[in-house]
């Protein structure tokens, strides 16, 4: 599996906020047809049990 890192402006991808009842912030992240490059990639390619280790 592999991580990806995206811009939350890139083409493809919309967000719609969910109001919640102890006002914090959620959204739901729709993703489609989202192109992603290797320059998106966390760590490495197939390495994303890695990448999320590193931050616990």
């Amino acid at each position: 599996m592999t991580l990806f890192d995206l811009p939350a402006d890139r083409d493809g991808i919309t967000r719609t906020a969910n109001a919640m009842i102890d006002a914090r912030g959620a959204a739901a992240v729709d993703f489609a047809d989202v192109e992603a490059t290797g320059d998106d990639v966390v760590g490495t390619v197939g390495g994303c049990d890695d990448s999320l280790a590193a931050c616990t």
